[in-house]
Formats: C-alpha cells, sequence, structure tokens
C-alpha cells in the first residue's frame, strides 16, 4: 500500500514539473499563444488523434477526460458541444487545463482525482476518454472497472495505450537506445546523441546521470526513462491480447495500432512517404488506440 502511495506521488510530482507538451511552445505558458502552438502542433504530429477522438460525435453528450495535459483534446471536446468533466492526478494540469477553458471561453468540471478512485455515481458517462494516460498507473485494470462502471450502458471508452508490438518498442527502446548508452560514456557522447537523436543536450546529460554505472538497467526502469522522458516514474506498453482481458467486461472491443514516429527511423524516417507510414502504422505504430463499449 505505501509503495502504491509512494509511486503515485512521484508520478504526480513527475507531470507537475512537465505539463504534457507544454515544451512545444516558448510563449508563456497559460497564454493564448502558447495554446495555439499546442494545439498545432499535436494535430500535426499526432495526426490521427482527432479522428479516433471524434470530437464531433460527442455533441451534448457527457464527457469525462482521464488525464488533462494542457488541455487541447478537453478543449475540443468542449468546442463541439460535449458537456464535460476532467481529472488528474496532477494540480498543475488541472489548473493549466482551466486557464485554457478560459482563455476559450469555454466550460468544465475539473478536479484533482485518482482514476483508481473516480468520484462519480454509476452510469454517469456518455465517453470516458484517456489518451496515454492509463499507461502511467500501475494498477490499470483498477482504473479500467472505474470507466466501466461510471459510464452509462452503450457508453464508449475512447483508450490509448503504448503497443509493445510496435517498432518503438522493440527496435527504438529496446535496440537502438540501449546501444545509445555506450555512446553517452564516451567523451562528448551527449553531445553527440543530442545531434543524432534532435533531442536537446540537457536531455541527454539527464539520461547521462540516470544511467551513470548501469551496463544492462533493469527492463522496467529502462523503459520508464525511454518513454516519456528522463526522470519518468512508471510506463506499461500492452499487447493486444493484454488489452482484451483488461477490457473484458466491456461488449465490444476495437483496437488499431496508429503513430509510427519517423523521427525514431534512423537516416530513412523523414523519407517515408505518408501513404506507407500510415500503413506501416497500423501494423507496428505506437499508439494502441482502443474504443471499448460497455
Amino acid at each position: 500500500m505505501a509503495q502504491a502511495l509512494d509511486i503515485k506521488k512521484d508520478i504526480r510530482a513527475f507531470w507537475d514539473s512537465r505539463p504534457c507538451d507544454a515544451e512545444r511552445s516558448t510563449h508563456p505558458v497559460g497564454s493564448r499563444e502558447f495554446f495555439e502552438d499546442v494545439r498545432r502542433w499535436r494535430y500535426a504530429y499526432e495526426h490521427h488523434i482527432p479522428a479516433f477522438a471524434d470530437f464531433p460525435s460527442a455533441a451534448g453528450k457527457a464527457v469525462l477526460e482521464i488525464g488533462l495535459g494542457v488541455g487541447v483534446d478537453h478543449v475540443e471536446f468542449a468546442r463541439h458541444g460535449a458537456r464535460m468533466h476532467g481529472i488528474d492526478l496532477s494540480p498543475q494540469a488541472v489548473q493549466i487545463t482551466g486557464r485554457h477553458l478560459e482563455v476559450c471561453g469555454l466550460r468544465s468540471e475539473l478536479q484533482v482525482a485518482d482514476a483508481e478512485a473516480i468520484p462519480y455515481p454509476a452510469d454517469h458517462f456518455d465517453v470516458v476518454y484517456s489518451y496515454g494516460v492509463l499507461l502511467c498507473i500501475p494498477n490499470i485494470a483498477q482504473a479500467v472497472a472505474e470507466i466501466h462502471r461510471v459510464l452509462k450502458p452503450g457508453g464508449v471508452a475512447r483508450i490509448m495505450l503504448y503497443y509493445k508490438h510496435s517498432y518503438n518498442y522493440w527496435i527504438n527502446i529496446q535496440v537502438l537506445r540501449r546501444l545509445g548508452l555506450n555512446l553517452l560514456r564516451l567523451p562528448n557522447g551527449a553531445q553527440l546523441a543530442s545531434r543524432l537523436s534532435g533531442q536537446p543536450l540537457e536531455v541527454m546529460n539527464k539520461y547521462k546521470e540516470i544511467f551513470a554505472g548501469a551496463r544492462r538497467p533493469d527492463g522496467q526502469f529502462f523503459l520508464n526513462q525511454n518513454t516519456d522522458g528522463p526522470g519518468n516514474p512508471y510506463t506499461s506498453v500492452y499487447t493486444k491480447a493484454e488489452c482484451k482481458r483488461l477490457f473484458q467486461e466491456y461488449r465490444k472491443l476495437h483496437q488499431r495500432a496508429y503513430f509510427l514516429n519517423k523521427s525514431y527511423i534512423p537516416l530513412l524516417g523523414k523519407l517515408i512517404p505518408k501513404p506507407l507510414e500510415n500503413a506501416t502504422a497500423r501494423a507496428i505504430g505506437w499508439h494502441l488506440c482502443i474504443s471499448a463499449w460497455k
């Protein structure tokens, strides 16, 4: 029990220190320009999100978002007429999303809360949406059960988890990034790793510090550090079979992989045409998008 509370404390502190996608703008956090920059980047870089979220279909419906980031998807649902509610373990995410709604002249009921104990009654929501958040919850089964509880009969959960059988997991993380550890041990290795990866030098220096002396880091620890940035307390990846078991209480389930992320493919990534990228992503994409109906 104490260990579970400690990991949640670490998760809250990590995401409080770096709200999701906030680094995508140089404008002051909370300004209109900041939100516009993040929105533009998010829907260009992860261009599959609008189709998966299906914002227009939520018009007039009660929607709960679990995990808010800076509120880009939350605001998009609200713009399309959804009756919005949102929870996040991070007070910072709740505050920034509240500001985003204010800037856009929109409203939602937001609160700091845990997805393992959703503070709403049963059969309350038409849609529960969570994009890349439940994968940070060690007891994901409890969160999935809570989502089922608060959904109305016929309601749908739209959830994105990281896909284990993806290029990013098996090649980028398990091969290229493990090789990169050797590079970081060389003199000026952090500078070279920064140039090769396109990541800031400060990030490479953090990796160098975290993995100092580690010849073969623990699998879970290595995964945590190489999904959402150095210092990330917890992230997991899932197969379709594991998701089928997780969502077994739901009456209907649809899964599809998206997002090849060409930036992780050395040399040739930028040369892959969009149609081939999309087709390949269906097989080995990093984002496993799940629609589950109660």
